[in-house]
């Protein structure tokens, strides 16, 4: 059974949340924003962090987790659209604001497995061990990690699979579309901005190459290229 980690930072609709997880065969670990940087991600498939009724600072309390954990997140929030962003700047895989309807919840819990090569309800074994390499780049596949000159760039589970996606398709552009099919597993949206997020932190964790050029490229109109 997929595990799920739930961190409540002071919101009273977590019981609701477990009893909706519970109810589409999730097993899920309840945690707080103070427990839970004791909690070992290799126990878990996905977070959730429900940040809609906290006191305190939710960047802040984001910005901890995500360097805690490289699995993906999804991130439940008040407010408009500018706190969406600002999640998914600071690393959160995917983003829904209050009120949201169950039905999209679970949704994109089922649709962030996929992408990750976890069925909703059970285990898979692991992927052969392998390896992709481009340039300094190497990526491994079965850890999700990806590394410059043996130095692990700490990429999230959605810029991993960005960067696969890039580096398994050298020279090509890759459309926002086609990006977020396959890294997000949602159709692009009007006003969607979640895969040039994504793309804007990918970015900034990989170092420049040797010529001082950036890895990925944008073509503007069409998508993004690896250079």
């Amino acid at each position: 059974m997929t595990r799920l980690l739930l961190i409540n930072a002071g919101t009273s609709l977590v019981y609701d949340l477990i009893h909706l997880l519970h109810k589409n065969n999730f097993e899920v670990e309840e945690t707080n924003e103070q427990d839970v940087l004791n909690q070992s991600e290799e126990h878990y498939h996905l977070a959730i962090l429900d940040i809609s009724h906290t006191k305190s600072d939710r960047t802040v309390i984001l910005r901890q987790i995500r360097e805690h954990f490289t699995i993906p997140i999804i991130v439940i929030t008040a407010g408009n659209a500018m706190n969406r962003i600002t999640c998914l700047e600071l690393g959160a895989d995917d983003c829904l604001s209050q009120p949201f309807n169950e039905r999209e919840l679970i949704t994109r819990i089922n649709a962030i497995l996929r992408r990750i090569n976890v069925s909703p309800h059970t285990l898979k074994k692991s992927q052969e061990n392998y390896y992709i390499t481009y340039s300094e780049l190497v990526l491994d596949i079965k850890k999700q990690q990806a590394s410059h000159n043996d130095q692990d760039l700490g990429l999230t589970s959605t810029e991993f699979i960005l960067l696969q996606l890039l580096i398994t398709h050298p020279g090509q552009i890759l459309s926002r579309e086609y990006l977020s099919i396959n890294a997000l597993g949602k159709h692009i949206t009007p006003f969607d901005r979640s895969i040039d997020m994504h793309i804007s932190n990918l970015r900034k964790k990989l170092p420049r190459r040797k010529d001082n050029n950036l890895w990925v490229k944008t073509q503007r109109g069409k998508g993004y290229q690896l250079i």
